[in-house]
């Protein structure tokens, strides 16, 4: 054989063995990528099922109007650290009386360590929107919080024409969670 030929060989091998080993490595499995923190939600509102859904699903025709239930009513993460934020997650299912319309209110939010009222907010104007609805809102636990145990307390009054009158159905709810705060 020649010199040229052997040459020529010994290339084709070269190549062939380069492709091989890189055919080999990308088939090879592949580690599973890291897991990634679940992507933290916009505070706000969001509809989740439409009124009209709604109305059927919860038998509205049927339940004095306006009617309005919390599914849904959440802190997390729970038992918290001082400093740390807190997501509060609430899902409600409104049907309101015939016209559809959202409904007008104000909003108490409150949090109570050994009886003792720590935080208080109220929020006049918040709309309830007619149908299923996801409200998430953060909370920043103070970086000197107490361990323990907390109630978290969420109140909401409307502003509609039924308070002035007395004589209509008052749309409201309330309802408490428990934090735990842990050191």
């Amino acid at each position: 054989m020649s010199s040229k030929r052997v040459t020529r060989m010994a290339l084709w091998r070269a190549i062939l063995t380069f492709v091989a080993v890189v055919a080999l490595f990308s088939c090879a499995p592949k580690a599973p990528p890291a897991p990634q923190a679940p992507a933290k939600p916009a505070p706000g509102s969001k509809l989740v099922t439409p009124a009209d859904e709604v109305f059927a699903a919860l038998g509205c025709a049927q339940k004095p109007l306006p009617y309005l239930i919390v599914e849904k009513n959440v802190l997390t993460p729970n038992p918290a650290k001082a400093g740390a934020e807190v997501l509060h997650s609430l899902v409600y299912a409104f049907c309101p009386k015939a016209g559809g319309q959202a409904d007008t209110g104000t909003l108490t939010r409150s949090l109570t360590f050994k009886g003792k009222r720590v935080f208080s907010d109220v929020t006049k104007g918040v709309s309830v929107t007619p149908g299923r609805v996801a409200v998430d809102a953060f909370l920043a636990v103070p970086p000197g919080a107490e361990p323990g145990t907390y109630a978290y307390e969420v109140e909401y009054v409307s502003d509609s024409e039924a308070r002035k009158r007395k004589a209509a159905r008052v749309l409201s709810f309330e309802d408490t969670i428990e934090l735990v705060l842990e050191k």
